[in-house]
């Protein structure tokens, strides 16, 4: 565990109100369910009493948030980790300083699925090879996850068209048949879309360990010149993990939810939650590069200690 003051090992101590007020922090968000920590962090005060003014800002995916963050719009954009190391290979200078939630290990777990029609052809990956699957962003996060879930099971992904859709759009377009399969979240598998799942490539992915799905990256110059402001955000959203996995919280966190993106409470009960984790695995982070390296994305990924920084609470 890594920190620049005396009592970061306890991040709820660390805050940045200062007699100038709370800081401003302008956040992207993607609109999913599960960005509960930092929308709980906005409704229940948490931020506020971190010294953090936080107003958000809607982006379709991690290259979109990037965008947003380079122009000056947003202060800190929520990504993936594929995302975030290509943009540093590439010369943009950003700093991780926050975990959002980690992927399943769990092969029960649901959380996501490849997504095809219930009872066409696609049983598994290999009949998935020479077609057409779609995901939110190409080269994203889903796209290479789902083509490491193909080679784990035997299938070549470069065989696989893949094609960007919005999230909303992607299990709709498997139902239609214009496209084959689809990489969806848990929450899209509608009932009424008669889908059906192949697996969650998550856990297929990693092997047993954990990875890191998404978090929070800021400007290099801006964290180094307000390492207290983020420090302050990454405690916060420890905060909120905590709070939100209570259980006497389960229903303020559902209608936090529900609120959010747009879900009914009902619906959201039947869904599986992340596992949620404000503070940065250095080494899931690690095993994230492993996978962009195998993908063929990035053939020297960076590692986790040159981009998240000392001031950031670490484990693994």
């Amino acid at each position: 565990m890594t920190a620049c003051s005396a009592d970061a090992d306890d991040p709820s101590a660390v805050d940045s109100n200062t007699s100038n007020g709370p800081a401003s922090l302008s956040i992207t968000t993607l609109g999913l369910c599960n960005e509960v920590a930092v929308y709980w962090a906005q409704e229940k005060g948490v931020f506020a009493d971190h010294g953090l003014d936080v107003d958000f800002v809607r982006v379709q995916g991690g290259a979109a948030g990037l965008s947003a963050l380079q122009s000056g719009e947003v202060d800190v954009t929520f990504i993936d980790p594929f995302v975030t190391m290509r943009a540093i290979d590439q010369g943009i200078d950003l700093k991780w300083v926050a975990t959002a939630y980690e992927t399943p290990t769990d092969p029960n777990n649901a959380m996501n699925s490849v997504a095809v029609k219930n009872g066409s052809a696609f049983t598994d990956a290999k009949s998935l090879e020479g077609k057409t699957i779609g995901v939110n962003e190409i080269a994203g996060i889903n796209q290479i996850i789902t083509s490491e879930w193909m080679r784990v099971n035997g299938a070549d992904p470069s065989t696989v068209e893949f094609v960007a859709l919005p999230f909303p759009d992607l299990a709709p377009a498997v139902a239609t048949g214009r496209i084959d399969a689809a990489q969806i979240t848990e929450a899209n598998m509608l009932p009424e879309l008669d889908l059906v799942s192949l697996g969650n490539p998550y856990v297929a992915a990693g092997g047993g360990e954990s990875l890191v799905f998404a978090g929070y990256v800021a400007a290099a110059n801006d964290a180094e010149h307000r390492p207290e402001v983020f420090r302050s955000f990454q405690a916060a959203l420890v905060d909120s993990v905590q709070q939100i996995g209570e259980s006497g919280n389960e229903d303020a966190r559902l209608a936090v939810e529900s609120a959010a993106c747009k879900r009914d409470v009902e619906a959201l009960k039947a869904l599986t939650a992340p596992p949620y984790i404000a503070t940065v695995n250095m080494a899931a982070l690690d095993r994230n590069a492993e996978l962009l390296k195998r993908e063929g994305l990035l053939e020297n990924p960076p590692p986790a200690s040159s981009y998240v920084p000392e001031f950031v609470v670490t484990s693994g």
